[in-house]
C-alpha cells in the first residue's frame, strides 16, 4: 500500500529493476550514500539488505542512480547533477527517460495492486518528464515555458493558469525570458483575450528542446535538447 512522503523511494524502486542501467559507485561516493541510508531509509519501499556485502554494494548503487531522478525533479541546475556525479548529458537524458517509462509501467501495475498509488505514480511521473517540482506543473505544460520559464512565472507571482489568465499582458512579457510574443501566445492559451495578433514562437527559445547550451568543454548535448 502506497504511504505518502515516500516518493524517493519509488524512484529508487525503478531504479531497481533490471531494465535501469545504475551508476558506478566511486571511492568517494561510499560516504555521502551510506548516510543517505541513515537519513533517508524510512522512505525507500525496499529496505537495505544485511549480510551481503555485494548486494548492498549494488543498492548503493541503485540509490545513487535515484538520486540523479530526484535531483531532476527538484529543478537542481543539469551542470550540478553531471558534475556531482560525474556523468554526462547523455547519461542524465537516458535515466530520466528510462526512469519516466518505467514509473509509467509501475503507475500501470497500480490499477491492479494500489490503486491509490495511482495519483502520486502520475505526477512523479509528470514532474520527471519536465525536471519541475509540483506547484510548476501547470505552468510547464503551456507551450513555449519550460522548467526554467515557468520558474520565473512562479517567481513574479503568476503562481497558476488563472494567474495567468487574469494579468496584463505587459506584466507577464516583462517577465525574464517571455517577451511580448511568448505573453501572447500564454494569454491565448489560458483562454484570455488578447489585443496582439499571436505571432509564431521563435526557434531560439533558449527553455525550449534543442536550443539549451551545450554543457561546458563537455562536448555532449544538454538533456534539454531532446
Amino acid at each position: 500500500k502506497y504511504k505518502p512522503g515516500k516518493e524517493f523511494g519509488l524512484l529508487h524502486a525503478v531504479c531497481s529493476t533490471p531494465d535501469m542501467k545504475t551508476m558506478f559507485i566511486r571511492r568517494n561516493d561510499r560516504e555521502w550514500l551510506e548516510d543517505m541510508v541513515l537519513r533517508r531509509e524510512g522512505e525507500l519501499v525496499f529496505d537495505p539488505p544485511e549480510d551481503d556485502e555485494t548486494e548492498y554494494e549494488f543498492f548503493l548503487a541503485e540509490l545513487k542512480t535515484a538520486t540523479i531522478l530526484e535531483d531532476w525533479t527538484q529543478e537542481v541546475e543539469e551542470e550540478k547533477i553531471l558534475d556531482k556525479l560525474g556523468i554526462g548529458p547523455g547519461d542524465l537524458r537516458n535515466k530520466v527517460e528510462i526512469g519516466e517509462w518505467l514509473l509509467y509501467s509501475m503507475r500501470e501495475m497500480s490499477n491492479i495492486f494500489s490503486k491509490d498509488a495511482y495519483p502520486p505514480l502520475t505526477e512523479l511521473m509528470t514532474r520527471l518528464h519536465y525536471g519541475v517540482k509540483p506547484e510548476l506543473l501547470d505552468l510547464v505544460k503551456l507551450k513555449g515555458v519550460g522548467r526554467i520559464r515557468a520558474r520565473s512565472l512562479f517567481r513574479k507571482g503568476f503562481t497558476s493558469l488563472e494567474a495567468l489568465r487574469q494579468a496584463e499582458m505587459g506584466q507577464i512579457s516583462r517577465v525574464i525570458g517571455i517577451g511580448d510574443v511568448l505573453a501572447t501566445s500564454i494569454k491565448k492559451q489560458v483562454g484570455a483575450p488578447t489585443k496582439a495578433k499571436l505571432a509564431p514562437i521563435q526557434d531560439d527559445d533558449p527553455d525550449e528542446p534543442g536550443t539549451q547550451k551545450k554543457g561546458k568543454d563537455r562536448g555532449q548535448s544538454s538533456l534539454l535538447d531532446f
